[in-house]
């Protein structure tokens, strides 16, 4: 299937991450690591897997990978999933102060900028309930593909343009936060 031929243009995680350390090129452990983080442990990669037409996820040498590296990368999972849920906390809050705050770059005039900010209160609200409350315990969670569905979220409320940018920025700067910090 399709999915077969996209993971196969990906580097397997556990295997970029052993070339990585073995030749001491550090750049590539962050991804490799955040890959392997949002890869389930039930997916094993094997050779023979390309052949067939189920697989559904990312997959991983789970066999391959040692003690220590395995202890890195819990370590920086439950990392990851912090910094993500306190990120997401700034998000929410921003979002609520926007009745008392406006954001910069509203387009809204008048009347029209209390019923903005309205819509971005319950944007946060929307948020809090989808995603930090029902989240928090997901193992496999892809934070910063979540952070990008998350600025699609903007059109579930009616807000001016200059705010939707707005947040689209400040979700832009939590995943580069996010990122910086793996």
């Amino acid at each position: 299937g399709i999915f077969l031929e996209i993971e196969a243009l990906f580097p397997e995680p556990v295997s970029s991450i052993l070339f990585a350390q073995e030749h001491g090129i550090t750049s590539i452990l962050p991804a490799a690591f955040y890959q392997l983080s949002i890869t389930s442990a039930d997916r094993e990669r094997e050779v023979s897997h390309f052949f067939g037409d189920q697989q559904q996820e990312f997959s991983a040498r789970w066999s391959h990978l040692d003690k220590d590296n395995m202890l890195r990368l819990i370590r920086g999972r439950e990392r990851v999933h912090r910094l993500f849920l306190d990120h997401l906390r700034v998000v929410r809050s921003r979002l609520a102060d926007a009745k008392t705050n406006p954001f910069d770059g509203c387009d809204c005039e008048g009347g029209y900028m209390d019923a903005c900010s309205d819509e971005l209160v319950r944007l946060g609200e929307l948020i809090g309930s989808a995603v930090i409350e029902e989240l928090r315990d997901v193992d496999n969670m892809d934070c910063l593909s979540l952070l990008s569905i998350l600025e699609e979220w903007d059109a579930e409320v009616a807000i001016c343009s200059g705010c939707s940018n707005t947040f689209r920025v400040l979700l832009c700067q939590q995943r580069t936060h996010i990122w910086g910090a793996l």
